[in-house]
Order: C-alpha cells, then structure tokens, then sequence
C-alpha cells in the first residue's frame, strides 16, 4: 500500500483482502478436487487389488479343484484331499467325507448246540481245503457252474457294497433307504469323525407308548431321499433335523452345509451320489456364522471334482479286474501242490501187531499157564517178539505223522509264496475299493485277527484296509504255526472267514490276483499244521 499510494487506503485494503479470500477459496477447491482425486485413485488401485486377488483366488481354488478332478489315487486320499482343500479356501471349523455304503455283514456265528465240533467241519466248504487233486477238483467245478438267472453281473459291482455303480451309467433309480453314512476322512482336530456313522433312526416298536414322537431323519438323508445336490443350513438352531454327532458343552451355533459327490457321466442331476462332503461353522472351534455364497459355490465345486476323481479310480479298478489272473495264479497254486503231495514219500508201512501173548497167556487158568521152563522161554520168546513189533510200529508212525507234518509245512510255505508273489497287485487293488468287497472283507479280518488286531480295530473297511502294506504280509510269511492253539481266538478268526457264503465270490472281487481266496488258504492250512 506504502508503494501503491491509493487515493482511499481503506477501499484499497479491502479488494485487496477480497482478492486474498478469493485465491484462498481456489486454493481451498484445488485442494479438494487434488485430494478427491487421490481418493479416486486410492480407492480405484484398492478395488483393483481386491479384483487381483479376488482372480488370484478363484484361479487357485480353481487349479486346486482340476488338480482333484485330475487326482490319480485310492479314494482314502482323494477323501483326505478333498477335506484339506475345503479348509484351505473357506472359514469352515470342520470338514469331512461321509461315504454312501450299506451296513457290513455280520460275522458268521456258531451253532448254539454245545456238542457241536465247530473247529472240524472247514472240510464241506466248498474251494476251503488245500488236500490236492480234491481242491483241483472243487475249484474246476465251481468255474464250471453256470450262474444263476440275474447273478451274471459285473464282478467288479458285486464287490463293492457302495452306491457307485457303473460310472457310464445313469443311476438316478438308487434305492437309498438302506444306505448309511460312514465318515472316511476329516480335518485336523476332528478326526474322532471317522470312527462314527450316520444312520437313519430304527422303527418304532409296536409297543411304544402311544403319542410318542417317532426319531426325525437326520436332515443330511435328504441329498439322498430328495436327491438335491447341496443342502445349506446358515444357522443350525433353526433345523430341528440337524443330528449333533458329539457333545462339547458349548452352544450349537454356526452353520452346516452339504454337498454329494454324483457318481457317473450323469453329474448331479442323475440322482446317483457316492459320498457326501459336509461342512460346519459351529462354536467355538467356527466363528458361528452362516457360510458365503463363494464358500458354499467351492464346496460345490470340490465335491463335483471329487466325483471325477472317484469315478477314474473306479474306472481304474474295472480296468485292473478286466485282465484277470486270479483263476491262473489259483489253478497254479493248486497244480503246486499235487506236485508236492505225489513227490512225497508214500508213508511207511506199519506192522500189524498180532495178539500180545501176555494177554492170551493170562486167559488160561492157573495150572496151564505155569507150564514147563521150555514153555515159558517159548512164552517170553513170543512177548519180545511182539514188543519188537509194536516198537516197530511206532516208529512207522512216528515217521509218518513226521513225513505229514513236513509236508503241511511244504503246503504253507508254498501257499505264503504265492500270497507274496501278487501283493504288488493286491494292496493298490484293494486300495481302490471305497467300500468293502465283502467276501475279501470277512477273510482279511480273520487273518488280522490271527496276527494279533484287536476285533475293535478292524471292524470296519477302512480300519481294516489301512492295515494293508508290506509289513502285514511279511507278519504273515513269519507266523509260527506251530505256536500252541487258542482257542478262543480261533472260534474269532472262524466267525470272520465263515461269513463268507460264496467262496468263489473272493475270487470274483479280487480277479486279478484272488487274495482273498489265497488267504483262506493259508489259513486253512494254518489250521490244519496247528492241529496235526
């Protein structure tokens, strides 16, 4: 202003602080909009980042479900995989595969009469002995047998008690009303799942009180009995049909969601399902809410990668069966041993032993019996003569019952060879089955029995599969059959093998290599070296 010299000082100050206002204003805007701006941007980048790894994700999640799909493997690690990639890419607290199966068979049991022998009939089973050209024989007359009108069915279908049928095959006309759920694999921290089923409830009996109210399906039986795909449950108090399958003192909130893994070319719609893959949010290992739309759209996924996965290791195990071998490693097992049975050395003749002199000397009365001292060193002659003959015999017996235990002994080892020798096939084929061929069932858990597993731990397929690795048949190869009988034991191993009906049924399962007809051999023959 000094410099200026306004005529009026006062009106010169006040445009100039007008003008000052008004450049602070723009200021004021310009940094508005700048800072609207970097907003944008931020906000533009922050969205984009989320997009980038939103894709990211779903690309991972869907790499991880065509690396399922694509899985080569036993359907226990198709199961186990499944479970870990549900973890990985959702907020679920527990997850786990429930395989769609029918009931196990029971054991065979032993007649009630007290009187009967039950360790002395194994010989009327039919194919069940080793005795040479008898066992040549049973096994050509079972080959030769014509089946019965509808029992000409896939082998490979009759073995597997599961719902999965043909894969090719649309199966939407499954009875499912018998079928219970068996849970095969879970995640860490819930592994108690895969020792417990899910069964419908029993009917009521005629004498229940009346007006009681009959036990509620359990709401997972509805993907079967309304064949619908995937069942979500957001909040669990809100279904009264959710079963609880273990008690923790906490209250049930969370959510529950279901899908079934379809079985065959016929994808979900077909109403074929073959397992089932169940997911929970419950307190306080979940954060007890309901499930995202993208969690429940992967669990989806999973168990339609699943299927695949399952239906190519099915394929598979028809595959291996196609080639067959069993009925060539069965007649080459029964031709070794006629070849050991006609090499042996025919048994030892055994002296007949005449009447014992001393017994005939003492019918007579006593005045004759004294004799002259001729007569009696003709009597005592006579006795050594027939205690020469008796020694002799004994030893004739003696080496024939050593001649016949040498020769089990040759028919055991002979047996375990061949049982070796098809391992390499058996253990990956039974691996394959997701559910128990029975037959083969009820002969593996005797001869685990046998070797020492407590009954409570192979009481179901998978229990009893999991033991199937090298180690368990070389405990076999190494088991001392001359170990003293137990008999208890054995009334246990009986009760397995005998539930097997159909012996040729163990060859049908197993095509390729007929284990399971192998086993009942080598138990047979157990059996018989223990008692010899």
């Amino acid at each position: 202003m000094v410099a200026a010299q306004p005529a009026d000082p006062v009106e010169y100050l006040a445009e100039w602080l007008l003008r000052y206002v008004e450049g602070e204003k723009q200021q004021v805007t310009y940094l508005k909009a700048k800072k609207q701006q970097v907003d944008q941007e931020k906000r533009r980048l922050a969205q984009a980042l989320e997009e980038n790894e939103r894709q990211e994700a779903e690309s991972a999640r869907k790499a991880a479900t065509d690396g399922l799909a694509a899985t080569a493997a036993d359907p226990l690690t198709l199961w186990q995989t499944a479970v870990r990639l549900v973890k990985m890419y959702t907020t679920a607290a527990g997850v786990y595969v429930a395989n769609i199966v029918d009931d196990e068979e029971l054991d065979w049991t032993a007649p009630d009469d007290p009187e009967a022998d039950v360790e002395t009939d194994d010989a009327a089973d039919t194919g069940a002995g080793v005795t040479g050209d008898e066992a040549a024989e049973a096994q050509a007359a079972d080959a030769e047998e014509p089946a019965a009108d509808g029992d000409q069915e896939d082998p490979d279908a009759a073995a597997d008690g599961s719902a999965t049928t043909d894969v090719s095959a649309a199966t939407a006309e499954i009875d499912y009303s018998s079928k219970l759920l068996r849970y095969v694999a879970a995640n860490s921290g819930q592994e108690f799942m895969t020792k417990l089923e899910l069964r419908r409830p029993k009917a009521a009996d005629d004498g229940d009180a009346e007006g009681q109210k009959p036990e509620q399906i359990p709401v997972t039986f509805r993907l079967l009995d309304e064949r619908i795909p995937l069942l979500e449950v957001p909040t669990v108090t809100t279904e009264p049909r959710i079963k609880f399958l273990r008690g923790t003192g906490f209250p049930k909130i969370g959510g529950y969601c279901a899908a079934a893994v379809p079985a065959g070319s016929g994808g979900p719609a077909a109403g074929s399902y073959q397992a089932i893959v169940a997911v929970d949010t419950l307190l306080p290992d979940g954060h007890g809410q309901a499930l995202t739309q993208e969690e429940v759209g992967f669990i989806w996924e999973v168990a339609q990668a699943l299927g695949k996965a399952l239906d190519a290791a099915a394929v598979k195990r028809k595959a291996d069966a196609a080639r067959g071998g069993a009925a060539d490693i069965l007649s080459g097992l029964a031709t070794a041993i006629k070849e050991l049975r006609q090499s042996a050395a025919p048994p030892a003749v055994v002296p007949e032993g005449g009447e014992d002199p001393a017994a005939a000397e003492g019918e007579g009365d006593g005045a004759d019996s004294a004799g002259s001292p001729a007569d009696r060193i003709t009597q005592l002659e006579a006795e050594l003569q027939y205690t020469e003959q008796k020694i002799a015999a004994g030893r004739a017996t003696a080496t024939n019952a050593a001649a016949s235990l040498d020769l089990e002994k040759k028919l055991l080892d002979q047996i375990v060879q061949t049982i070796t020798s098809v391992r390499g096939v058996a253990i990956p084929a039974l691996k394959l089955f997701p559910s128990s061929p029975p037959a083969t069932f009820h002969v593996l858990r005797a001869v685990l029995l046998l070797l020492g597993r407590e009954p409570a731990a192979i009481a179901t397929w998978r229990e009893a599969s999991q033991q199937l690795h090298v180690g368990v048949f070389e405990e076999l190869a190494a088991y001392d059959a001359t170990q003293e009988r137990n008999k208890d034991l054995w009334k246990k191993v009986r009760a397995a093998y005998k539930a097997v009906q159909k012996p040729k049924d163990l060859e049908k399962e197993l095509p390729q290599c007929g284990l399971g007809a192998l086993l009942l051999q080598w138990i047979k023959q157990v059996s018989t070296y223990t008692i010899l």
